[in-house]
Parts: structure tokens; sequence; C-alpha cells
């Protein structure tokens, strides 16, 4: 019985070995290692789906448009918070720096009171506005995203030891517990500013408890060095982060303005689902690990047979979505049946997702200087497209400016790789 599994084993090494070959990456690895990736964002996607269900069904479209618009004024302020030490632990971790997650943690919490001072006067700005409601929605959220974010780093150390099958159980735990939480919550309370607040804390303390953990298992009696390459690499990271979470983001904050809450809610439901397959085809946390190992020549190789696959795999996954939203909506959402086209177009932009490729490669190998270039190419267009097509044609010009401005990153993203690699 050994002899046969050994060789049950050995016949599969060696069809993943060859198929690698003709498909230009690892197959053994990827098939492993999303495996784990895709149950995790199997369990989130369910998670957040629910919760968006039971949202859009208990609360009103104007305090579901505010919950999802205070959501948005986090995302925001998170883009001023250490967030380039993410890459820059997995990094240091994957060459055998097993502390570089202690170390960072030190700097990140520095770092990150500025986005606590942010969030503490956006608070006091919405209040002197007398908009309570807001005010206390931010202020719950500024006390407990900073530290969230800080002790979040557990996660970069586990991308760093590739350790993929935990990272995933942890994720799912942590999205089947908020779940439970909201859901719960919702029935017995429908102000969306407690709920932000509830939010933020149980994903701030279960985030603690598991830093602690690991923490514990890295912790040793000499003193952490300061470490200023892991920290200036960190910085560059989150330099170059800050115009993308502000992109991402800001087309809620043009929707609540120029069309208020409920349209909010229409908007945000729309995105929904198309946004949780975008993490279905985003397979950028396997790629710079593997990337760190390779070099350039390479890489290189087999670049384009990359590209190909991973488009023909989203295109797919979007064409199935297209002809499947109608009837999901109406089942879940019937109440929103103006989300069904919107979601439908946004959907499409997806297929772009290839462009993530280059962007993954020049973080493996800290190409600093193409990753200022590359990262801030499509959010400064994003954000002009979206604030200027969002005015005068309302939600289906930031889907437009969306969907324009991705393509156009994509072209240029490959334009780059083929100049500079």
């Amino acid at each position: 019985m050994n002899n046969f599994d050994n060789n049950v084993n050995k016949s599969i090494n060696q069809w993943f070995d060859a198929t690698g070959k003709r498909l230009g990456f690892d197959v053994g690895y990827v098939a492993t290692n999303s495996l784990w990736l895709y149950a995790s964002t199997f369990v989130s996607a369910l998670s957040a789906f629910v919760v968006a269900v039971v949202f859009a069904r208990v609360l009103t479209p104007t305090n579901y448009g505010i919950y999802r618009f205070i959501h948005s004024v986090g995302g925001i302020i998170s883009s001023f918070s250490l967030s380039g030490m993410n890459n820059a632990i997995s990094q240091a971790t994957a060459r055998g720096d097993n502390i570089a997650m202690l170390v960072g943690v030190r700097y990140a919490f520095r770092w990150n009171v500025v986005v606590l001072v942010l969030g503490v006067s956006l608070s006091v700005y919405y209040y002197v506005q007398e908009n309570s409601l807001l005010s206390v929605g931010i202020a719950l959220l500024s006390f407990a995203y900073p530290f969230y974010l800080t002790y979040k780093l557990y996660a970069a150390y586990l991308v760093g030891l590739q350790n993929f099958k935990h990272l995933a159980f942890i994720h799912a735990v942590e999205a089947m517990l908020l779940t439970i939480v909201l859901v719960s919550a919702v029935f017995l309370i429908n102000n969306p500013a407690v709920l932000i607040g509830i939010y933020y804390t149980t994903h701030l303390l279960f985030t603690y408890v598991l830093f602690r953990f690991f923490e514990r298992t890295l912790l040793s009696d000499a003193a952490l060095p300061e470490n200023r390459p892991l920290f200036s690499y960190a910085l560059h990271g989150s330099l170059m982060n800050v115009i993308n979470p502000i992109s991402y983001h800001i087309d809620k904050i043009v929707v609540f303005h120029y069309l208020g809450a409920a349209e909010l809610a229409v908007y945000a439901l729309a995105k929904a689902m198309p946004d949780q397959l975008k993490t279905l085809v985003n397979l950028s946390p396997l790629m710079i690990p593997r990337f760190a190992q390779r070099s350039a020549s390479q890489i290189s190789d087999s670049f384009w047979r990359k590209v190909g696959w991973l488009t023909a795999y989203s295109t797919l996954i979007v064409t199935a979505y297209y002809f499947v939203a109608p009837y999901l909506y109406t089942l879940f959402f019937p109440t929103y049946p103006e989300s069904i086209f919107y979601s439908q177009l946004y959907a499409i932009s997806l297929i772009t997702v290839g462009a993530s490729i280059p962007t993954a490669i020049y973080t493996a190998h800290k190409k600093i200087k193409l990753l200022y270039f590359q990262t801030n190419i499509q959010p400064l267009l994003r954000i002009c497209l979206i604030v200027v097509l969002g005015y005068h044609f309302g939600i289906l010009g930031i889907i437009a400016a969306i969907t324009i401005s991705r393509v156009l990153y994509m072209i240029a993203s490959y334009v780059m790789f083929k100049i500079f690699y």
C-alpha cells in the first residue's frame, strides 16, 4: 500500500513538473497554496455576502449607505499608515529574518498614530458640522483601526513563510466570527455608527490575540535590533500606496456627497459581489514570495504565459458572473433591482487583473522606481476620472471611470515590463 501511495505521489509530482514547464509556472506550488487561498477566500466572501444580505434587509438604504461611507473614510485615512511594512516583512521573512515581524510592528506602532490623528480630526469636523452620527462612527473607527493595522502584520510573517494553510484558516475563522457578531448586532442595533464600532473592535481583538501568539513564538531575551533597511523599504512602499487606497474608496465618497446615502447603498451592493470575485482572480499573495526566489531571466521567460492564463481565467469567471448576476440579486437583494446592471458592468473591469503580475514582480525584487511609477498611474487617473465622470454621469460615470483606468493601467503595465525588464 505504501509503494502504491508513493507511486501515485511521484506520478502527480511528475505531472505537475511537466505541466509547469509548458505553462511557465510551478503548477504544484500554485495548486497547493491556491487551494488554501481559495478556501479562505470562499469563506470570507460568503461571510461578507451574508452580512451584506442581512444588512440590506434590516437597515434602511440611508443607514446602510452611511455605514458604507464610514467604512470608506476608514479606507482613505488608512492610506497614511505604514502599509508597506507588510511586503517588507514578507520579503525579510522569506529570506530568513524571523524577527522582522517584531521589528516591523515597533515601527508601525509609531507611524500609525497618524491614522488616529486624522480620524479624530475628521470626527471633530463632522461634530462641528452637527452630524453626530458620522462623528461618532468615525471616532469609534479611529480608536481601533490603527492598532488593527499594526497587529495584522502577523499575516505578512505567515506569507513570508509561505504558510498559506494556517493563514487561510485564520482568515476564515476571523471572517466567520465577524459575521456572527455583526449579524447578531444588527438585529439589536440599527445605528450605523455603533455597528462600525462593533466591526472594528471585533477585528482588533481577534488580531491582537493572534499577534500575541506569534510574538511569543519569536520573542527572545535579546533586545530587538534596529533595522533601518526594513523601515526604509516599508516607508517607500507606504508612500507608493498613499494614492491607491484613496482611489479605491473615493468612488463611495463621491456617490455619498453627489447623490446621497441611499444611492451609495445601491452602488455598494452593485460592487459587493464583483469585489469578492476579484479576490478569486488575484493571485498576488502567491506570486510575491515565489518571484522573490527567482531571477529576472526566469521570470521574463514565462511572463506572457502567466498573463495569458490569468486573463483567460478571469474572463471565464466574469462571463459566468455576468449571466448569473440577475438571478443572484433578485434572490438576495430584491429591494435593490437597480444594482444588477451596475454590477454586471463593473464586473467586466476585472478582466484586467493580469496587470497585477508586473507589480508583484517589482515588489518581490524591490524595484523601487518602477513601483513608484507603476502604483501611481492608475490611482491618479482613476481619481480624476471618478470625480469628473461621477459628477456628470452619476454611478454609470463612476463605473466607466474605473473600467477605463484599469484598461489603461493594464496597457501601461505590460509596456513598462517590456521596456524595463
